[in-house]
């Protein structure tokens, strides 16, 4: 691999020692990647230990003392890592061998600078490929600002509205880093990221050419609460907002502010009373 073209993985991570277990195999088999470099953002538990017995020279550990978050411990993993390409990578996920060559590829193709895939919670490995063609069977033909990570385009498409797991080319970090004012769970940061990125002038792509997959769910990482978990949603969408509304009007992706923000806490709210009903019935049965 030249230099011109080298992918390095970056990947935070906070307390999820028995995540890493099972992930870090699969992290390790992704082709074409020059590093991986792991930014342990002041674990308590065994993350440490797991990390220092992982087999593999490209692996890169670099440890924050205290928490900062996943903000800020992206920030650190880009500055350390010496590729032309920089994938994220998600403690919790698994991507195909194939993952980062794909994306490079879309993005050489299409003449982008950050390209990313759909992203399946589809924990068996069984069942993957079938999901796929199934939704890839069902593309759309446009993404918007709150499109279901899940959702597959029907050919590449250009948008800011990326599942996290994306190539980035290394000069958009020049212009652009992950805003560390999205605290607690962090919700919106990456599309912070890709949105700056766009109004920068970077082209942002998603294709339908891969995807990324749930692993499974365990604790630590930035899980919490459901009311203080509601809590960071709301305040970071509405920093969010903040920071981008007026363009995202302008785009036509939202109708104003205000609206945006009321529809978002609608849908919170139905997607927690769903979510309760069926816990509910499930009780029953």
């Amino acid at each position: 691999m030249s230099g011109n073209d080298s992918i390095s993985i970056v990947m935070p991570t906070y307390n999820r020692a028995e995540a890493l277990r099972s992930t870090l195999p699969d992290l390790f088999e992704v082709e074409g990647v020059a590093e991986i470099i792991v930014v342990n953002d002041g674990s308590s538990d065994d993350t440490a230990r797991v990390l220092a017995a992982a087999d593999d020279p490209r692996l890169r550990v670099i440890r924050h003392e205290s928490r900062r978050g996943a903000p800020a411990a992206r920030n650190t993993g880009v500055g350390a890592a010496t590729g032309s390409w920089v994938l994220f990578g998600e403690d919790d996920c698994c991507l195909p061998p194939d993952y980062a060559l794909t994306l490079r590829s879309e993005a050489e193709l299409h003449g982008g600078a950050i390209v990313a895939a759909p992203w399946l919670n589809v924990p068996s490995k069984d069942e993957r490929l079938a999901t796929v063609r199934s939704r890839r069977a069902n593309g759309v033909e446009r993404i918007g600002l709150d499109t279901h990570p899940s959702t597959f385009p029907t050919r590449t498409l250009e948008t800011p509205f990326l599942p996290a797991l994306a190539l980035i080319r290394r000069d958009v970090f020049d212009d652009v880093s992950f805003c560390t004012g999205f605290r607690g769970n962090a919700y919106r940061e990456e599309t912070d990221f890709f949105v700056t990125a766009a109004r920068e002038g970077f082209r942002c792509l998603l294709t339908p050419s891969t995807a990324s997959f749930q692993a499974a769910q365990w604790p630590g990482g930035q899980r919490t609460g459901r009311l203080r978990y509601e809590y960071w949603v709301w305040r970071n969408n509405r920093m969010f907002l903040a920071r981008h509304g007026d363009w995202l009007r302008a785009q036509g992706y939202i109708r104003s502010r205000s609206r945006s923000e009321i529809e978002f806490v609608s849908r919170r709210i139905g997607m927690r009373a769903r979510g309760r009903v069926r816990a509910l019935l499930g009780a029953e049965q």
